[in-house]
């Protein structure tokens, strides 16, 4: 199992010998402000049987960054980033994206949605930013998100 938690893009090479390759997206959260929390990020997932001819094969993704909090009750924090996967197996095309949570504003952001997963999960992906609860101090950053690739 491979996990990419780190902000930015890379490539994944399949290894020798797997049968079948897991993947999973989560998008970053949204900023908090101090009176609302940010969005959690969309979460998709997907199974994969491989073989020979895929053994060697690249996927790139990249890991989205988590907005940062802002202060004051109505002040509009950032989105979070999407992340994604993408690649070409033998059994078709990967284009997989957990988008980021919104972030908050006069209410708390909205969840993030997902596509390209066998499952895709509305807010299932990384945590929004935390509500301070004092206009003067900064709502929390949303976690950044995920990219996790699991074979066997």
């Amino acid at each position: 199992t491979h996990t990419y938690t780190t902000p930015g893009s890379g490539t994944e090479t399949v290894p020798l010998g797997a049968s079948q390759v897991v993947m999973t997206v989560d998008g970053a959260g949204g900023g908090a402000n101090s009176a609302h929390n940010g969005g959690n990020g969309g979460k998709a997932v997907k199974t994969l049987a491989i073989g020979a001819a895929d053994w060697g094969a690249t996927l790139s993704y990249y890991v989205g960054y988590g907005a940062a909090g802002v202060s004051g009750n109505t002040t509009t924090a950032g989105n979070g980033d999407a992340s994604t996967l993408t690649g070409t197996l033998t059994t078709g095309s990967i284009s997989m994206s957990g988008n980021g949570g919104g972030g908050a504003s006069t209410t708390a952001g909205a969840a993030g949605t997902a596509t390209g997963g066998d499952t895709n999960t509305t807010g299932g992906g990384a945590v929004g930013g935390a509500a301070s609860g004092d206009p003067g101090v900064l709502g929390t950053a949303g976690f950044h998100g995920t990219v996790q690739v699991a074979y066997t």
